[in-house]
């Protein structure tokens, strides 16, 4: 598999072309003040100013239309394309669960550490100790309501989303680790080959697996041996599996809430 996506493709327009000419204009000048600075000195930058007025001059003719470096930059834009280059070798799909969660699971971990926001998310889905409300019927608006406080909203909405994240990941470190479920598995596998008829009736005593003393029978059952000390913990991997199982319930569920959290859109 070979996969190459490149950045999105940003607008460059006249106003951004206006900053960019303008731009060696700050090396004559003294050290401008921070935004932060500015904001609370209540002043207006010269600079941005500036690079308004001659972005506008750019943009548009004297009557107003869009001048011909707008029409360019439009037709730019819409020629561009993000680029994309997607290649499936046939083993890729051999497993193709692993072979995504080998791409899944860094994602989700990067955005963990880089998102902006978290979404709301359903309270069953999430351990009572995240749940702030024990009201089985409830509305989006209830919910929102609820998180609602007079400084914004409820802090610990953010640890929920966190928690399923959590889950998400956790749930792909299992798909892409290839011996995870020895785990479940302990001691020593000792089968012995044990000659039965049809009806299973032993018709003679068992042999180890490969032994050539075996007694000629139609049909052998697989017995333990004396030094078999293998173990199966079902019960454990049962739980295991239904963490997982639910671990890509969650991402079905909240795949496109993904989008809006690595977005400068945070609630």
């Amino acid at each position: 598999m070979k996969v190459n996506i490149g950045n999105y493709t940003n607008w460059i327009g006249p106003y951004q072309i206006a900053e960019f000419l303008l731009s060696p204009l700050l090396w004559f000048k003294p050290k401008r003040k921070s935004k932060i600075e500015r904001a609370l000195a209540e002043e207006e930058d010269p600079h941005d100013e500036l690079c308004h007025a001659f972005g506008n001059w750019l943009s548009t003719n004297k009557d107003g239309s869009d001048s011909w470096l707008t029409k360019v930059c439009r037709w730019n834009h819409v020629h561009k394309h993000r680029t994309m280059e997607i290649r499936i070798d046939e083993w890729d799909t051999w497993g193709m669960d692993s072979t995504l969660g080998l791409i899944i699971l860094p994602m989700l971990k990067q955005l963990k550490a880089t998102k902006h926001g978290s979404p709301f998310v359903d309270v069953e889905d999430v351990p009572e100790h995240l749940r702030f409300s024990s009201h089985e019927e409830f509305s989006t608006q209830q919910v929102f309501d609820f998180y609602k406080t007079e400084e914004g909203l409820h802090p610990d909405l953010h640890d929920q989303w966190d928690w399923i994240m959590d889950e998400m990941i956790w749930t792909f470190e299992q798909i892409t680790d290839e011996d995870n479920d020895s785990q479940f598995h302990t001691g020593e596998a000792d089968y012995w080959n044990l000659p039965v008829d049809k009806e299973g009736n032993a018709l003679g005593p068992a042999v180890p697996w490969l032994s050539k003393d075996k007694v000629k029978a139609p049909y052998y059952q697989m017995v333990e041996g004396p030094n078999h000390t293998a173990k199966y913990d079902r019960a454990g991997h049962e739980k295991h599996q239904n963490r997982i199982n639910n671990g890509l319930r969650l991402f079905g569920k909240y795949y496109r809430s993904e989008e809006h959290t690595s977005e400068l859109q945070s609630h």
